[in-house]
């Protein structure tokens, strides 16, 4: 199973799949340039792409990978799940857990430094 993710405008899609992830349990490998990410289920340390042997490979859930040949942390982010994967898939399903309310500045202070982007407050206080 694969799916998309994009910029939410205050977080990159690299950011949102890292949420996304690491609500449901799985651990995610280090950033390494253009290459892919390993996935797994449960508390791990994943290395970068190039330090994973074909057996270490084989042992993943799945990977992130940017969608055409841009960078992670600006262009959509692609994640697989493998379908042999069935705990990993049941996972990745699951909804999004309650967040607990926070303030609007308390939002903007945690995720950005710089700037505040148009409509940021906006979407910070439908929160």
């Amino acid at each position: 199973m694969i799916h998309a993710f994009k910029a939410d405008g205050l977080f990159s899609p690299y950011d949102v799949a890292l949420r996304h992830l690491r609500a449901r349990g799985f651990s995610v490998g280090k950033l390494q340039s253009y290459a892919p990410i390993g996935l797994l289920l449960g508390e791990v340390e994943i290395q970068k792409w190039r330090n994973l042997s074909r057996t270490d490979r084989d042992r993943l859930h799945g990977e992130m990978r940017t969608i055409g040949n841009g960078r992670m942390t600006v262009d959509p982010v692609a994640v697989e799940i493998y379908d042999h994967c069935a705990e990993a898939l049941a996972a990745f399903a699951l909804p999004d857990p309650p967040r607990p309310p926070m303030s609007p500045m308390a939002v903007l202070d945690a995720t950005y430094d710089g700037p505040i982007p148009p409509g940021a407050l906006e979407r910070a206080r439908r929160m």
